[in-house]
């Protein structure tokens, strides 16, 4: 699952990328509990107030500490693992 913006380009053309690696995109906006990767967009969002994070992201730390996943990683990591 993707959050903020990408340098890479936008979502889609993220999710694309994963799929062509034979990877699963969510067909939800939700973190649910089966979400292996929350990856965080290097641009940020704009909807992202001062040292405040998105909803995903909080999501995805409440889901962490219970579940034990998603690991939440930056756009840069996710685009060198995907070279």
């Amino acid at each position: 699952m993707f959050t903020g913006r990408f340098e890479f380009g936008g979502r889609k053309k993220c999710e694309e990328a994963i799929e062509k690696k034979g990877g699963i995109t969510p067909n939800t906006k939700s973190v649910l509990p089966d979400l292996d990767f929350l990856v965080i967009g290097g641009k940020g969002s704009d909807r992202w107030s001062h040292g405040n994070y998105g909803k995903k992201i909080e999501a995805a730390i409440l889901k962490r500490r219970e579940f034990g996943k998603p690991a939440i990683i930056s756009a840069a990591l996710w685009g060198e693992a995907l070279s």
